[in-house]
């Protein structure tokens, strides 16, 4: 295992430099704490993370078989009482902080060599930022359901009056639980405060490298202010939103002290900017920007308002992703290749011409077939009232069925009747849909009728140029007889 003398992140052996800092690793010794017990009865396991707050090791409880999580004040810390203050004031904010979201506190003491320790819980997972290395960037809607979890996690230790401060994809760690997948837990309050009582020393804090992770700290924590509230945090977990989307940060920086000074005057990029499908997703943007105001006040001023506003702009804008797949899709799958590689012999080109003309005549009229999904003024899954301009049901999302399909589905449930028609939507979606249809059939009209002519003219060519000689001869035989 190898460490960041910057921001202390953990990496494998085979990785020499910090992704976060660009600052070379060093190697990790072989920690002297593992296979100890603690207060006789916690024994270390392993090492599972590092930071500037302390080692967190995977423990075994002596006496009820269980695997738990300590987290050690480094030994090099132990005689600064400012550290050991901070230590235990963050045993004080988790277990203050009761939430499904957050980690479980059991325990709290010092060891005899001075070392203060947490016991917690042992999460058994992924953290945000593994799940993006391994996967890429999430889909919209699974960041929803990832993002409204932490959103939870953050009003619980708001109302609490306490800041996290150092909000990142590594303390997001993600666990199955419940039954069910992606269950968010915010880990590692370390650097952490009571917003009511929130002055300290920044000295103090940095001899331990404790302030934050520069490329997701907020403006404030940039100006070493002695206020940082809850809006904080509002805007670190803004860039994690954009980051998750985008596989990419909203600040281009070469060092942490090009991105604290981005953090401080720099525009941030729109998510189209780092991730070209996301162009119609508008309001999502717009709330990204207002979380990652560079004044406070212009900021969301809660969790709860900066859920509210995540999730009504997902909503709204995953409609829009959705029709944008829904038609390219359907270009794709209606778009034609040439015609033939005949083109340079007129007598090949005329006939594949022919062909193909055939072939769009005879074949199920894909614009008129696309109609008859248009006819439903109800959702046959949800009931709800349906959009003319779209072919699925803004409800719940799922695609409207053709005629065909929709008579297979209700045989299925063994329902013989259409659902009652609201009678006002009727009369509203009833003249669009019979302007679509009317318009696909003036184009089946069109189409048959240029089909036609081209016959025919096909057939006076042929007759003028191969036939014509043989034609005088039929007439002048029949004549003569």
């Amino acid at each position: 295992m190898r460490i960041c003398p910057e921001c202390m992140s953990v990496y494998q052996d085979d990785i020499e430099k910090c992704r976060l800092d660009g600052i070379g690793l060093n190697q990790i010794e072989n920690d002297p704490a593992i296979g100890k017990v603690i207060a006789d009865r916690y024994e270390i396991a392993s090492v599972l993370a590092k930071g500037g707050m302390g080692v967190v090791y995977k423990a075994k409880h002596c006496y009820m078989d269980r695997d738990i999580a300590v987290k050690m004040l480094p030994e090099h810390l132990t005689g600064d009482p400012e550290i050991i203050a901070r230590f235990k004031q963050e045993a004080q904010l988790i277990s203050k902080v009761k939430n499904s979201h957050t980690v479980t506190l059991y325990d709290f003491g010092v060891t005899e060599t001075g070392q203060a320790y947490l016991v917690m819980d042992l999460i058994d997972g992924i953290s945000l930022r593994a799940l993006l290395k391994k996967e890429g960037p999430l889909p919209i809607g699974r960041a929803q359901h990832i993002f409204q979890q932490a959103l939870t996690a953050l009003q619980a230790a708001h109302e609490n009056k306490v800041v996290h401060k150092d909000i990142k994809p590594e303390n997001i760690m993600l666990t199955h639980k419940f039954d069910e997948d992606d269950w968010v837990q915010l880990v590692d309050f370390g650097i952490a405060s009571f917003s009511e009582n929130n002055k300290f020393d920044y000295a103090d804090l940095l001899k331990a490298g404790v302030i934050g992770s520069p490329p997701y700290m907020s403006p404030e924590q940039c100006q070493k202010s002695t206020k940082i509230d809850e809006r904080s945090d509002l805007y670190s977990l803004a860039i994690v939103i954009f980051e998750a989307l985008t596989g990419k940060l909203p600040y281009e920086a070469k060092s942490s002290q090009q991105m604290i000074e981005s953090h401080l005057a720099g525009e941030p990029a729109l998510l189209q900017d780092k991730r070209a499908d996301l162009n119609v997703c508008i309001e999502l943007t717009q709330v990204l920007r207002k979380a990652m105001e560079k004044n406070p006040d212009n900021r969301h001023q809660s969790a709860s308002e900066f859920a509210q506003d995540l999730n009504r702009a997902i909503k709204s804008d995953s409609t829009k992703l959705m029709s944008l797949k829904h038609r390219t899709e359907f270009f794709q799958k209606n778009s034609h290749e040439p015609l033939s590689d005949t083109s340079s012999d007129k007598k090949g080109s005329l006939f594949g011409i022919f062909i193909q003309t055939l072939k769009n005549l005879f074949a199920k009229d894909k614009d008129l077939d696309s109609q008859k999904r248009f006819q439903f003024y109800q959702c046959p899954h949800c009931s709800e009232i349906l959009t003319p301009d779209i072919a699925f049901c803004l409800s719940c999302g799922r695609a409207l069925p053709s005629s065909r399909e929709y008579s297979k589905l209700r045989s299925a449930q063994r329902i013989f009747s259409y659902p009652k028609k609201s009678q006002e939507a009727a009369n509203q979606i009833l003249p669009q849909i019979g302007k679509r249809i009317r318009r696909a059939e003036m184009n089946v009209l069109k189409k048959r009728i240029i089909f036609f002519a081209f016959t025919f003219t096909i057939i006076c060519l042929v007759i003028k140029l191969w036939g014509w000689p043989y034609i005088k001869q039929i007439v002048a035989y029949a004549l003569n007889r």
